[in-house]
């Protein structure tokens, strides 16, 4: 026998609604999280990338240590320039552990200055609507390079 009771128990009607309801916020608070966070993850990559392609350059500079500056700020820039990042927001440091030679340690510091204010509420997680991205990678000169 169906009763009032028994058929408030049993009706399903709302369901759909009550979960689509659960879903939509899910995926609105995954897509917020991909708009605000997404250029920083970006960012973080291609500066590591440019650190590193930096200091690998550097390290293999083969007439002198003013080459070296000039290798690796060269391929900093073009690998952010790779990335459809801005070069002129960067500011690269190069300087070796002693004196610049076989086996000394050569270190590349990138730090690029990310314009946020474009993005819908990234001003709330970081005030004054900009971050520095830094990256900081070392390697030894070459070892086994030759004596120009």
């Amino acid at each position: 026998m169906d009763t009032p009771a028994r058929r408030l128990m049993t009706d399903e009607q709302g369901q759909a609604l009550y979960e689509t309801a659960l879903v939509l916020f899910l995926f609105l608070v995954m897509m917020i999280g991909i708009v605000m966070f997404g250029p920083l993850v970006y960012t973080r990559l291609a500066v590591d990338a440019a650190s590193y392609d930096c200091v690998t350059s550097a390290v293999e500079a083969v007439s002198n240590e003013n080459q070296r500056y000039y290798q690796g700020r060269v391929a900093a820039w073009q690998t952010l320039q790779g990335f459809r990042l801005n070069p002129s927001r960067t500011t690269v440091h190069i300087w070796t552990d002693g004196t610049w030679g076989r086996g000394a340690r050569m270190v590349c510091q990138v730090s690029y200055d990310l314009r946020l204010s474009g993005l819908p509420g990234v001003a709330l997680f970081f005030p004054g609507s900009d971050a520095v991205i830094d990256s900081q990678t070392a390697l030894a000169v070459e070892t086994f390079k030759s004596q120009w």
